[in-house]
């Protein structure tokens, strides 16, 4: 796919942090949905049940308000930071009232030794059956819960971007956090056990217009 707002950046902390677009999360404690795999790693849907978790943002002016449709992670992180690759990343994928897909926001994940693991990733099933595509149904999460663990969101760098899988649409706005979300040793092991790699090379930065 060609395009002047591709996915992926290479992203410079030259370039600072979004001083604009502020995502604000309105997600509810508990979100229900189905965890399986994507064939790279693990991926949840949710299931259009009860209270619909919303994300507002501004762009050109306009206030905007789109829904979470699923998250799913790619091993290793699909956006760099000065060279940086972490070794995972997480999307929230958002969505119009008519279903296009709108808004991204993702979570730099890496490990450390001083890490007691992530409250996040600490909810999910410890052994769903990821090998064979297997998919545990009516699970609940707290979405929230990666937020706190990236400090509210309250730092991070943002532009117009896309997709990052085929047919890799444009038209999106990007959110990535500063903070890292960090495993535990045995964490960072079981995501990438279940994990084949998936990270699209990053692209040029062109129109962008990273923070703007």
């Amino acid at each position: 796919m060609s395009g002047t707002q591709q996915s992926p950046i290479a992203y410079e902390s030259w370039m600072g942090l979004s001083q604009a677009h502020r995502p604000t999360f309105s997600y509810p404690n508990s979100t229900f949905g189905d965890l399986n795999n994507w064939d790279f790693g693990p991926q949840f849907t949710y299931d259009d049940s009860g209270v619909k978790p919303t994300l507002h943002f501004e762009e050109n002016g306009k206030n905007e308000t789109v829904y979470f449709k699923s998250w799913h992670t790619h091993a290793p992180a699909e956006h760099t930071i000065d060279g940086w690759r972490p070794k995972a990343e997480m999307h929230y994928v958002h969505y119009t009232a008519d279903g296009t897909p709108r808004a991204v926001v993702g979570f730099l994940i890496d490990r450390t030794p001083l890490s007691q693991g992530s409250e996040f990733f600490a909810q999910l099933p410890e052994s769903p059956d990821f090998r064979s595509n297997g998919t545990v149904a009516d699970i609940e999460i707290d979405l929230n819960k990666a937020i706190n663990e990236v400090l509210g969101y309250t730092e991070f760098f943002t532009y117009q971007g896309s997709l990052t899988t085929p047919p890799c649409k444009e038209g999106l706005r990007w959110f990535v956090a500063k903070e890292v979300i960090y495993m535990s040793d045995l964490q960072m092991q079981a995501l990438l056990n279940v994990s084949t790699f998936s990270a699209r090379p990053t692209q040029p930065v062109w129109l962008h217009n990273v923070n703007a």
